[in-house]
């Protein structure tokens, strides 16, 4: 498993570099992205920044993700302790009522 992420993270790196290397000299004319606009900017750093807010927000739809699971996971864990108390109890609810009437009728 090691090996195949390293592999993957190797390709990664060589495609990455080989793109910032083609694409060194070109620049974009203009861009308007609602509330700002720029000019003359290398299609490296829009690449880049386009990549970088991807990951941003990936990362914070994750994290609601993970806090949503595991609140759901310590809701069911509760569910679960509680359901097996009561299990636990009439297992036993029986085995007293039986040993109570032997002792009724030992007596």
């Amino acid at each position: 498993m090691f090996l195949y992420i390293l592999i993957l993270l190797l390709i990664g790196i060589v495609s990455l570099g080989s793109f910032f290397y083609f694409n060194h000299g070109m620049l974009v004319n203009f861009i308007d992205i609602g509330f700002r606009q720029y000019n003359n900017v290398p299609i490296n750093m829009i690449v880049l920044y386009s990549f970088l807010a991807g990951t941003f927000y990936a990362l914070l739809f994750f994290i609601g993700q993970e806090i949503r699971l595991r609140t759901r996971i310590s809701r069911l864990k509760r569910i679960n302790a509680r359901l097996t108390e009561e299990l636990d109890s009439l297992r036993t609810a029986p085995l007293e009522e039986i040993i109570i009437k032997e002792e009724k009728d030992g007596s």
